[in-house]
């Protein structure tokens, strides 16, 4: 039965309104040696992969592409793998994150490019700092096949 008009605006405009999602992308930039590239923010605890948030009518590489830009200054990576899709509880009860997976050519030395973000390295999966955060550690092991992929963030 199809719903009329009069009905199905409201209807959509609930489900808008009642299980709106939120989406973020982060990349892992892999650089020849096996180094992984973390950012720090200025915000929030720990190293993490780069990234952001996808705004509205804007697709997850479009926003990957400018959230590298805006934090680090680096390009887009040539061909960017999805690695998978996980949901973020800790963020909100409607949080999902895409995380890509990247070759680097080379090591090349991004600098910080707003207030952001406070520092960018490079580190070895084995040697990562203390304060790496828990997901980005547990993406890490599961991008050098040492855990199975998970679900959530």
């Amino acid at each position: 039965m199809k719903l009329r008009l009069p009905i199905r605006k409201p209807l959509h405009l609930y489900f808008l309104a009642t299980r709106a999602l939120t989406m973020g992308v982060r990349v892992a930039l892999r650089t020849p040696e096996g180094a992984v590239l973390l950012v720090r923010h200025s915000y929030t605890y720990g190293w993490h992969f780069p990234g952001g948030g996808v705004e509205k009518g804007e697709t997850a590489l479009e926003a990957l592409a400018r959230e590298l830009q805006q934090e680090i200054g680096a390009p887009m990576p040539d061909a960017p793998q999805l690695l998978g899709v996980y949901f973020n509880p800790g963020m909100s009860a409607r949080d999902h994150i895409l995380l890509y997976v990247a070759d680097l050519p080379a090591r090349v030395e991004f600098q910080p490019n707003s207030r952001e973000i406070s520092e960018v390295g490079y580190f070895c999966p084995k040697t990562l700092p203390s304060d790496t955060e828990e997901g980005t550690l547990r993406r890490i092991d599961e991008i050098l096949g040492t855990a199975a992929p998970a679900e959530t963030w």
